[in-house]
């Protein structure tokens, strides 16, 4: 039990002198983080500053991309959210112990959240389409 606390002990020791510290560094005018759009995705941004130019008369435009946007933000938790379900479906079904109506709940809450997530990655792909057109 000794050499066992002595191990741990010291590899964890070892992982946290090994890292190396990184200096972060961003591109300008970073368009997305993680996989979620900015919300100013696709509007017309002076790449110098990073300072988003609204030119005159194009309100309902620059909105509408905005809107655009916002929605893709909301598909894309809402897949994420379908993804945890298909784990949690997963769990009650592995965690059953041989009960058929919480297996039956399981896979009834995988079957659901599947299909959302198709929708949802449906969706996604759809909004990109339309963003895409107002973009230009």
């Amino acid at each position: 039990m000794k050499k066992i606390k002595l191990f741990v002990f010291s590899f964890t020791l070892a992982l946290v002198f090994s890292t190396i510290p990184l200096s972060s560094a961003s591109a300008a005018c970073e368009s997305r983080f993680l996989t979620f759009p900015s919300w100013w995705r696709n509007l017309p941004i002076n790449p110098s500053d990073c300072s988003i130019e609204f030119e005159k008369n194009t309100i309902d435009k620059n909105l509408s991309i905005i809107i655009a946007n916002v929605v893709e933000i909301i598909l894309q938790l809402v897949g994420y959210t379908c993804v945890a379900f298909i784990m949690t479906g997963g769990f009650y079904y592995m965690t059953s112990a041989g009960s058929p109506e919480n297996a039956a709940r399981g896979l009834k809450t995988i079957r659901n959240a599947a299909i959302g997530l198709v929708i949802s990655l449906m969706s996604v792909g759809i909004v990109n389409l339309v963003a895409s057109g107002l973009g230009k």
